[in-house]
């Protein structure tokens, strides 16, 4: 990413924390440096590895490029990144994309590739040694978008981020379900957000989705709305919930099962290094049972 002192030559730097059932998160160690300068990728951690995906790349040789490369890392015992390797590239060059992980795949959506926004969606299978097959082109989503933010729970949601060129920041929401292949059934329009947001974040996680901050066209937003899940992945209604305690847009997040974090990002003046966190909302009751029939005396 970005930093307030380093600026893009900081993008090399890699940090982890441990975060307890409490919502504390402990002291922060660094971990092996990617292999240059990376900002507005995706990122993402499947069976042990971290993933970076895309984005803006710099060396001093090359300067900034959009790219396609995608790194790996084995995440140690003590939870930092091990030594970077490439993985397979992505099938074209973007910067915010988003990437979300389900049953041992990586699925990449949107993005801008350096001359137009892209609604292509592709996915990988991550391998045993943390390597990923090579990327295959799903349903590609209903309309071309970036600075979005993506989850999935056996469903790939996809909500808000920028559209039409770049000029117009949407509230709408995408869903598709994910077949055992991993393939992407038909994308589906659901509840949209309650306001327009990009650059914003999201987890799944208690049977809902969230939205947290983001840039609302005018300002960033503190924001945080939830949605519940209904059973055929469509999304209900969104409720308030606690907002971040200032205004943040390109900002990161996390769930643990208990809480989820969010950390850095951008506020009405200057990138931030705050880390929050917040209780999940309770996970949605389950529906009565049915009285059952007891049969009759004699």
């Amino acid at each position: 990413g970005i930093s307030l002192n380093g600026g893009i030559l900081d993008g090399v730097k890699v940090f982890s924390a441990s975060a307890s059932d409490a919502g504390a998160v402990g002291a922060w160690t660094t971990g092996a440096a990617l292999p240059e300068a990376v900002f507005y990728h995706a990122g993402t951690a499947v069976n042990g590895h971290l993933y970076v995906l895309g984005g803006f790349h710099y060396t001093d040789a090359d300067g900034m490029v959009v790219s396609n490369v995608v790194y790996r890392s084995k995440i140690g015992a003590d939870g930092a990144a091990g030594a970077w390797q490439t993985a397979t590239p992505l099938p074209e060059p973007v910067f915010f994309p988003s990437a979300a992980a389900w049953n041992g795949r990586i699925y990449v959506t949107g993005g801008w590739n350096g001359a137009t926004l892209v609604n292509a969606v592709y996915s990988a299978e991550v391998l045993a040694d943390g390597a990923l097959g090579p990327w295959v082109a799903q349903k590609s989503l209903p309309e071309a978008v970036y600075t979005h933010a993506a989850v999935s729970n056996g469903t790939l949601y996809v909500l808000g981020g920028t559209v039409n060129g770049g000029n117009d920041i949407q509230n709408s929401v995408y869903f598709a379900k994910i077949n055992a292949d991993g393939t992407l059934a038909d994308w589906a329009a659901t509840t949209p957000l309650p306001a327009p947001v990009s650059n914003h974040g999201a987890v799944v996680a208690n049977g809902r989705v969230l939205a947290l901050g983001g840039w609302t066209g005018t300002a960033p937003t503190a924001a945080v709305q939830s949605a519940l899940i209904e059973s055929a992945g469509s999304l209900g209604s969104w409720s308030a919930e606690a907002p971040l305690p200032r205004p943040l847009y390109l900002l990161a997040t996390a769930a643990s099962p208990s809480h989820v974090f969010v950390s850095g990002g951008i506020d009405t003046v200057d990138t931030r290094n705050a880390v929050y966190s917040l209780p999940l909302p309770a996970a949605p009751a389950p529906p009565p049972r049915a009285p059952r029939n007891r049969p009759r005396a004699a």
